[in-house]
């Protein structure tokens, strides 16, 4: 019976742990990833600043190309964060052009790994110190 309940204490204390909670305040930071390109492929680098009053700013860099936005994030339920890029301000298309890179619209979702890391794709992003 003792063994019973040892493992039963065990088993529950190793399922809790798998779960974890993440809230605004342990998310907000800086996060950089990089993908550096083997022969015939190209490089990647991304930038992620998350702030506390929910709106963030998102950098990624191809090679010579580097596209942006600035825009909102949001914790879903199952562990990922939902970026929201649908609300750069209007450009001109000569600053588009000396940018060299164009501005990001829509959505996409990055999962968070813990809180200093997080995978989009198959990029690790880790937090800035």
């Amino acid at each position: 019976m003792r063994k019973i309940i040892a493992y039963s204490v065990i088993l529950l204390l190793s399922a809790s742990c798998g779960i974890q909670q993440f809230d605004v305040p342990s998310l907000c930071g800086t996060f950089h990833g990089a993908i550096t390109g083997q022969k015939g492929t190209l490089s990647i680098s991304v930038l992620l600043e998350l702030n506390a009053d929910k709106t963030c700013f998102y950098s990624e860099s191809i090679d010579l190309s580097q596209n942006q936005c600035r825009g909102e994030w949001v914790m879903l339920n199952d562990g990922e964060i939902e970026i929201i890029c649908n609300n750069n301000p209007q450009v001109c298309d000569i600053l588009r052009g000396l940018l060299g890179g164009r501005f990001i619209e829509g959505t996409f979702k990055i999962k968070v790994i813990n809180k200093n890391k997080l995978k989009m794709g198959n990029i690790i992003l880790k937090r800035k110190k």
